[in-house]
């Protein structure tokens, strides 16, 4: 479904990623773990087309999409949670859900489709987003990804400031929306929980993938984690 193949790319004009190859299936969730400032998140945003690729290729489901707009990756299935969720906090958390599907009833009844799998959604629905709690507020940045029914949900620190009640939550869901089909690609500084709901993993250190294998088999090696994960 997805692939990325040698890829090198840059942020704020200094060199991040030093040819990185990884790739998802259908159905199938893939975590990218590492220290912090390790890449992770600049691989993600040169996925979608926020940080420039300066070599190597992104495939997704057989066409290249290397250098293409973010709507336009958008457009081609792939949903994408930045680090930070990126919500308007002053729209309520049904404008929110609407700004990535169609207008009109379409939309809405997308809209109002994403609120059953996370029914907190549906009882905050005219609340400004800015009311939420951390964890309520990375429930709406998933399920605004979710809502216009993406092929692949890519998901950049899920855990980060949310209360460990809605972690386990969301997780859960995650592990959800693989059965249902739909690929999931994270990370995650919490390696012992990405490792437990991934398939398989890919260790990055320094802009480079170190490591990779079954996220069951990695978590089991406590050597490679105490080398490339634990600070």
């Amino acid at each position: 479904m997805l692939e990325i193949d040698d890829v090198h790319a840059s942020r704020g004009g200094a060199p991040v990623l030093s040819g990185v190859s990884l790739t998802v299936a259908s159905g199938e969730i893939v975590a990218v773990v590492g220290r912090n400032g390790m890449g992770k998140s600049t691989l993600m945003m040169a996925l979608m087309g926020l940080a420039p690729v300066t070599a190597g290729s992104i495939s997704f489901l057989g066409r290249g999409i290397t250098g293409r707009k973010p709507h336009e990756i958008a457009r081609a299935g792939i949903g994408y949670v930045p680090e930070g969720r990126g919500i308007f906090h002053d729209l309520s958390v049904m404008e929110n859900l609407l700004l990535t599907v169609p207008g009109g009833k379409r939309g809405r009844a997308a809209a109002a489709l994403v609120q059953d799998r996370f029914p907190l959604l549906r009882e905050r629905s005219s609340a400004p987003a800015g009311s939420l709690s951390g964890g309520q507020q990375q429930v709406l940045a998933i399920a605004r990804a979710l809502a216009p029914t993406p092929k692949l949900l890519v998901i950049d620190e899920f855990s980060d400031g949310v209360q460990p009640n809605l972690v386990r939550e969301i997780a859960d869901s995650l592990v959800a929306l693989s059965a249902e089909g739909t690929s999931v690609l994270l990370v995650e500084q919490n390696a012992t929980l990405a490792l437990e709901i991934s398939d398989r993993a890919y260790i990055l250190e320094k802009g480079e993938i170190v490591a990779s294998g079954i996220s069951a088999e990695l978590a089991r090696d406590e050597g490679l984690l105490t080398r490339h994960l634990v600070i």
